[in-house]
């Protein structure tokens, strides 16, 4: 292979030079934006640059089109808050995540896939079809989690019904390739390998839920309590059902999802009163005239 650069090697799969391993080299950058894909997933685990990657690619990609840019990591959200999927555009190029313009999102209930992969591919398929519908180019990123068995499961799952027409593996020492292995040989889908920079930054335990933390502060900092009759609206349980009435459910995230099946905004469950059958879930929605079903998740807040 030539150094420092990417050669194709059969009609299904490319490579990258393992010294070619700073994203921002021309060579990698026109491999990728001179394309003509319409569908590019990253897949990696934890701290291996996927954002950083999605970042590069969607800035320059932006310049020519509106690109549609998919997240899928529901723990450390960029597009719309923890426990969902979102997606949004871009246009002019990247000025931060606040420049992605949110379109939509998909509540899984949860911050973790593990417990909860049929939501999050649920959630992964819906997104992911409505960006395409909208955008010529759609670039998605996902959750850093290829462990055995979750990961592959999860990751397999979510080749098969995304369907990619180009897969970026970013890994250290191999480690993606059990899963990608059963796409090796489909056609109308190429692979590309790409080595983890050595400049990705880690994140701790605690980097993680202290962004997650700070996420919810600002998506609930505006809001106020709306109550709804429990007769008045369909309830959905992301997970196990809970009483809804009891002090257990207090704390619970929820989405609120109108007649047409879209999620609307999150709310937390504050308190309820039985014997007239409401409960009263603090939400930046500020009407809950269009609401059709309350989805409950499975994790908890601190109001």
């Amino acid at each position: 292979m030539d150094e420092g650069r990417i050669r194709e090697e059969n009609v299904d799969l490319y490579y990258k030079h393992p010294k070619l391993e700073d994203f921002t080299d021309g060579d990698v950058l026109d491999f990728f934006i001179s394309g003509e894909w319409k569908k590019l997933m990253v897949i990696g685990a934890t701290d291996t640059g996927k954002s950083t990657f999605v970042r590069l690619i969607v800035d320059q990609l932006s310049k020519k089109y509106e690109v549609g840019v998919v997240d899928l990591d529901i723990g450390q959200s960029h597009i719309g808050p923890p426990t969902t999927v979102g997606w949004g555009t871009l246009k002019g190029g990247f000025r931060g995540w606040k420049s992605v313009k949110l379109k939509d999102f998909y509540f899984t209930g949860a911050i973790s896939p593990v417990g909860n992969m049929l939501p999050v591919l649920v959630g992964s398929g819906i997104i992911v079809a409505r960006a395409e519908s909208l955008c010529g180019r759609v670039v998605i990123d996902t959750t850093g989690l290829v462990s055995e068995p979750h990961g592959r499961v999860l990751k397999q799952n979510k080749i098969e019904l995304l369907k990619p027409d180009l897969l970026v593996l970013i890994q250290r020492e191999g480690e993606l390739e059990e899963i990608i292995s059963p796409f090796i040989n489909r056609s109308g889908m190429k692979i590309v390998r790409l080595v983890v920079p050595e400049n990705a930054k880690l994140k701790t335990p605690d980097n993680r839920s202290n962004y997650r933390e700070k996420l919810f502060e600002g998506y609930f900092s505006e809001s106020s309590i709306v109550d709804f009759h429990i007769n008045n609206v369909g309830i959905m349980f992301t997970r196990n059902r809970i009483d809804l009435f009891s002090p257990y459910a207090s704390g619970r995230v929820v989405s609120l999802r109108d007649r047409k099946g879209r999620d609307v905004a999150l709310g937390i469950l504050m308190f309820s009163d039985q014997l007239k059958s409401r409960i009263f879930i603090k939400t930046p929605l500020k009407t809950r005239e269009s609401i059709a079903t309350i989805v409950v998740g499975s994790i908890n807040l601190d109001a």
